[in-house]
């Protein structure tokens, strides 16, 4: 009798069993409809406006399935405990909230989630529904990071956020170039000369190697000069996209190291520690050199010769999955023997993006269990910010730290932590015959605007074949370096201009509550500056530049600043402005 009950025991349990199995699989099934319902709705907003009009289809999608047994026991289920009759419905679950979550993300890079009505409850809608082992959080941060509290990703990114002004250095093969190749010379952004010429690997390699003599101590050289322009922090492309990494890297022979003796990455990276500088590593994530690269899902540029070559059966590609795991690979091994404190991750595209092109999580994570306390820029993932003058709102559900404006200055900025990224002459890389300088005065208003803007400037060099910077380049960070050792204070540790108006003399930065900085280009004939502001209490206004105390008047409608007869400096005068003050403008 007992075996007959523990028999019946059994066959219940097993019974039990296969029913949450079936029950689980068509709750599977139920997910994807419910993907492909709310993803429709999301893809069907356009403007801000639209916004709130999904949120009714979110709910009722919300009512009507998150009390559903079956879709409740199929997100007890992770890829791993899946049973493997039900992976492929489990795959088809994931790349749905997937499709979703991308959805999600086009709306956040919209603005169209700004509201925080909205994106809580699209937030909520979307965890509601995350299948295990791609969970969609609302955390602040990455999908590869712990995830953090508000406080700890504010105290993580300060010295970022103070920071303000960053050094750039593109230093590769193609610096040897210098913007010619067999004997044509090549314009714009040299440093994509391969893909300009149109060059197979091994034509490059041929013609490039021999012209790239890199010299030791030039890496210090680079970071000595950060340091007196006043950067805070710099970024040295560890590999671009020609795939000529720039430290060694024992897992693939292209490598600086093996090429050429020289670990660039490693006296760059001493140098930084030397010198007290944040030292931050581009990384590229196209690789127009090796044979696991596959250049056809992402509509990249890539090197006609490398086709050719292909058809004549001398290369072969598309193993793009192995190519996932040497970027892995390789980052492991810049993570293992540097210390990084930023990666600057480029590049992606709307089709070709995060863990499908790279294994986005998988480097997130190599990063932060290295380095908890590192910042990353957001390439990983699609972003329009270099392409748009237009300000895109990047919201905390977005992938990485901060976005970047790449050759322009957003108008009004971008939400959320950003930078803007400049070059000296409009090329990345070193072009012999480019002699398209900036001037000094035209460098420190952009270092200007993009801080009273809130973000950061990250301004390019490009080292010549041996490393040595182009004359002029030191000339110009020089002189923004003499303008910031007096000026410095209303660039370092300041917010964005918290008027949400920008003035005809020029631009505003604030410290804290009480501290106002007016960084003016052009005094008017008046000789005086109008501030939309008026001071409770005491108050006091004085010139950076010699200390002296400027008169100021309270009106009703703003606050007035007398330079009439002050000495003004050619490129931007500072006053600053202590007091408890408040906004006039309604």
């Amino acid at each position: 009798m007992k075996k007959v009950c523990m028999t019946a025991v059994c066959l219940a349990l097993y019974a039990a069993s296969c029913m949450g199995q079936i029950r689980a699989n068509d709750g599977l099934a139920k997910l994807c409809e419910v993907y492909r319902h709310a993803t429709s709705v999301l893809n069907n907003v356009k403007t801000a406006s639209e916004s709130s009009n999904a949120l009714d289809s979110l709910a009722l999608l919300l009512r009507n399935n998150k009390e559903n047994p079956a879709i409740r026991e199929a997100l007890n289920w992770s890829y791993n405990t899946c049973p493997n009759e039900q992976r492929n419905a489990y795959e088809q679950a994931l790349k749905g909230q997937a499709e979703m979550k991308d959805a999600i993300k086009r709306l956040a890079m919209s603005g169209a989630l700004q509201s925080e009505k909205i994106g809580t409850a699209v937030n909520q809608f979307a965890k509601t529904f995350a299948i295990r082992d791609l969970v969609y959080d609302e955390r602040v941060g990455n999908e590869g990071a712990p995830a953090e509290t508000k406080q700890a990703r504010d105290k993580r990114m300060k010295w970022w956020r103070d920071g303000k002004f960053g050094m750039f250095i593109h230093y590769g093969l193609y610096s040897g170039l210098a913007g010619e190749f067999q004997g044509k010379e090549y314009e714009g952004c040299v440093e994509w000369i391969q893909m300009q010429s149109g060059a197979d690997f091994d034509t490059y390699k041929k013609e490039a190697i021999p012209r790239f003599n890199p010299s030791s101590g030039k890496a210090e050289e680079w970071v000595k000069l950060a340091k007196e322009a006043g950067c805070t922090y710099t970024v040295l492309t560890s590999r671009h996209h020609e795939g000529f990494n720039m430290f060694e890297t024992p897992s693939y022979s292209f490598n600086v190291k093996q090429v050429k003796g020289i670990d660039i990455v490693k006296e760059y990276s001493e140098a930084c520690k030397k010198h007290s500088m944040k030292a931050g590593y581009y990384f590229s994530l196209l690789d127009w050199n090796h044979p696991d690269y596959d250049p056809s899902g992402s509509g990249i540029s890539y090197p006609a010769g490398n086709y050719k070559a292909q058809q004549e059966g001398k290369r072969e590609f598309g193993h793009h999955d192995r190519y996932k795991k040497y970027l892995s690979d390789i980052f492991g091994e810049l993570l293992n023997n540097y210390k990084v404190d930023l990666v600057w991750w480029d590049f992606s595209q709307p089709k070709f993006q995060g863990d499908y092109a790279w294994g986005a999580t998988r480097l997130m994570k190599q990063l932060f269990d290295k380095y908890p306390n590192a910042i990353q820029n957001n390439r990983l993932y699609h972003s329009d910010n270099h392409l748009s003058e237009g300000g895109i709102k990047v919201t905390p559900v977005w992938k990485g730290d901060y976005s970047t404006a790449e050759h322009h200055i957003p108008a009004k900025g971008i939400d959320g932590d950003w930078e803007a990224c400049q070059t000296l002459n409009g090329t990345w890389g070193y072009s012999a015959g480019n002699k398209h300088w900036k001037t000094v005065k035209d460098l420190v208003h952009q270092l200007i605007d993009v801080v009273s803007r809130g973000g950061n400037f990250l301004l390019n060099i490009g080292p010549m074949p041996d490393g040595s910077i182009p004359e002029e380049s030191v000339r110009l960070f020089r002189g923004i370096g003499k303008w910031m050792k007096v000026n410095g204070e209303a660039i370092y540790e300041t917010r964005a201009n918290p008027f949400d108006v920008e003035f005809p003399w020029g631009r505003v930065t604030r410290k804290g509550d009480n501290t106002l900085y007016l960084l003016i280009y052009q005094l008017p004939e008046s000789g005086e500056i109008n501030i939309p502001c008026k001071f409770n209490g005491k108050a006091a206004a004085t010139m950076l530049k010699n200390k002296k105390k400027v008169t100021l008047r309270q009106s009703e409608k703003d606050c007035v600043i007398s330079l009439k007869g002050m000495p003004m400096d050619e490129i931007a005068t500072v006053v600053k402005l202590k007091g408890n003050w408040e906004s006039l403008i309604k």
